[in-house]
C-alpha cells in the first residue's frame, strides 16, 4: 500500500492510499502531527499557530472523530456517504471508500459553471436534509452506538459564538486595537500571553470603545430564533469542498466530513454555505436573485409550508452576514497553505506558498463582500432589501427589523475597530 496526502489541516490529515496504482481508500488521521510519515510537514506547516486560536485538546480530538466515524458510519447506510471501513479509537483515525469522483470545488475550477454547480449542491443539500431531518430518530440511535449525540445549541451559546469570532476578528484584522496595544504596551506576539490574558484586553479594548456587551447579542439571537425552525439538522461543513460531483449522474448525493453535525434553529446555514459559492467575485443583484430562487427551491424541496417561506427568505440577509463573519475570522487564522486549499487551488502539497499575498486578498474580497451585503441589506433603502421586498412581498415587517438590527449590530461593531472601512 502506498499513500499519498491529500491535504493538511490544523485538525486532520487526510491521505490517499493506493494497491498497484490503484486508489483503494482515503484515511483521515486526527493526531496530524503525530503521523509517523507526514508529522514533520504538518508541524512546519502549523509551527506559527497564531496565539489568539482554539486549541485542540485531546478530549476535543477524540470527540470530533468519534462523532464523524458516527456520521460517516449511518449515512454511509443511507448512500450518502463513502463507506466507514475503518475507525481507530486510539489512533483517532478514520479509513474510509475512495470516491473516484472530484469535488464540486475540484470541478468549478475544471470548468463546471458556478451557477449550476450551485444549483445542483443546494439539490444535494435538500436530498441530505430532508432525510436526516425525516429520520432524526434512526440517525440518534445509530450514532449513539459511537457513544456520541448530536448537541442543540442554545442562544446564549450561539452568542457567545459569535462574539468570539468578532474578537478573533479584531485580535487579528483591527488597527485600532493594534493602536490599543502599542498605547498599553501590550506585545501580541509574546509567546507568554496566553488566550485568557489576549480576552481581557479584548474586553477593555471594547469597553474603551463603548461596544455593546454580549447581552445585547443574545437578545438578537433568541428573536432570531422565533423565525426558525425549532430542532433541524445542520452539517455545519456544507460547501463545495465536501460534495461530490458525477456528471454521470448529477443528482447523486455523496458527501464528506461530519464532525461538526449538530441540531437547533439554523437550517439556513448550510444553505447560505452552499449559496455563497455564487458570490466570490463580489456583490451582484443578479447573483442575488438567483440566490433567492435556489433558496425558495430548497425550503418547498425539504417539505417548508408555502405560508413560512417568506420567513425564511426574510432571514436569509442575517444568517448571510454572519456566516460571512466566520468566514472572516476563520480567515483571519489561517495561513496561505489553508487558504489556497480551501479554494481548491492546492492539489498537492507541494510549495504551498508559492503564491504571494493569497491571505490578504482573501481578507480583502470577504470585508468588501461583508460591507456590500450589509448596505444592501442594512436599511429599507438598500437595494438588495427592495429586491426582496418585490420577490417576497408576504415578508413580515418585524422580521425586516430583526435583520436590519442583526446587520447594524456586526456592522457598528467592525467598523469601529476598523476592521471595515
Amino acid at each position: 500500500m502506498i499513500s499519498t496526502p491529500l491535504s493538511f489541516g490544523r485538525e486532520a490529515t487526510v491521505e490517499l492510499f493506493s494497491r498497484s496504482g490503484r486508489p483503494t481508500s482515503v484515511v483521515k488521521d486526527y493526531w496530524p502531527q503525530h503521523h509517523r510519515l507526514y508529522g514533520k510537514m504538518h508541524r512546519e506547516l502549523f509551527s506559527n499557530v497564531p496565539f489568539y486560536a482554539t486549541r485542540l485538546t485531546e478530549d476535543r480530538r477524540v470527540s470530533l472523530s468519534r462523532k464523524e466515524a458516527a456520521l460517516l458510519s449511518y449515512l454511509s447506510s443511507q448512500g450518502f456517504a463513502p463507506r466507514l471501513r475503518e475507525y481507530d479509537q486510539r489512533k483517532l483515525r478514520i479509513r474510509m471508500s475512495y470516491v473516484p469522483l472530484e469535488t464540486f470545488q475540484q470541478a468549478i475550477v475544471s470548468g463546471l459553471n458556478p451557477l449550476e454547480a450551485t444549483e445542483l449542491m443546494v439539490s444535494h443539500l435538500a436530498q441530505l436534509h430532508k432525510h436526516c431531518n425525516g429520520n432524526m430518530a434512526e440517525l440518534s440511535s445509530a450514532i449513539g452506538e459511537f457513544g456520541v449525540g448530536i448537541r442543540t445549541i442554545n442562544a446564549e451559546r450561539e452568542a457567545a459564538k459569535w462574539d468570539n469570532y468578532l474578537r478573533t476578528t479584531d485580535f487579528y484584522l483591527s488597527p485600532v486595537f493594534e493602536d490599543y496595544c502599542q498605547d498599553q504596551g501590550i506585545d501580541k506576539d509574546d509567546p507568554k500571553l496566553n488566550e485568557d490574558r489576549i480576552r481581557e484586553h479584548l474586553s477593555r479594548f471594547h469597553d474603551s470603545l463603548g461596544l455593546p456587551g454580549r447581552g445585547s447579542l443574545t437578545v438578537l439571537m433568541q428573536e432570531e430564533r422565533k423565525f426558525s425552525l425549532c430542532s433541524t439538522f445542520i452539517w455545519g461543513e456544507a460547501g463545495p469542498q465536501n460534495l461530490f460531483y458525477d456528471p454521470e449522474n448529477p443528482g447523486k448525493v455523496m458527501a464528506i466530513d461530519f464532525p461538526r453535525v449538530r441540531r437547533g434553529p439554523g437550517d439556513q446555514v448550510d444553505l447560505v454555505n452552499v449559496l455563497y459559492n455564487l458570490h466570490r467575485d463580489g456583490f451582484s443583484l443578479n447573483e442575488e436573485y438567483e440566490s433567492l430562487q435556489m433558496a425558495r427551491k430548497y425550503f418547498e424541496s425539504v417539505g417548508i409550508p408555502e405560508e413560512e417561506i417568506p420567513l425564511r427568505l426574510g432571514l436569509l440577509p442575517a444568517t448571510r452576514v454572519k456566516e460571512l463573519i466566520r468566514k472572516l475570522q476563520s480567515t483571519s487564522r489561517k495561513n496561505s497553505y489553508e487558504i489556497s486549499r480551501a479554494q481548491g487551488k492546492i492539489r498537492d502539497l507541494s510549495e504551498p506558498y508559492r503564491n504571494g499575498g493569497v491571505k490578504e486578498t482573501a481578507i480583502m474580497n470577504l470585508t468588501d463582500l461583508l460591507e456590500q451585503v450589509c448596505e444592501a441589506y442594512g436599511s429599507e433603502e438598500g437595494e438588495g432589501t427592495k429586491m426582496l421586498r418585490e420577490v417576497v412581498p408576504n415578508s413580515n415587517p418585524f422580521l425586516g427589523s430583526l435583520v436590519f438590527n442583526f446587520i447594524d449590530y456586526f456592522q457598528s461593531h467592525l467598523s469601529r475597530t476598523e476592521v471595515l472601512r
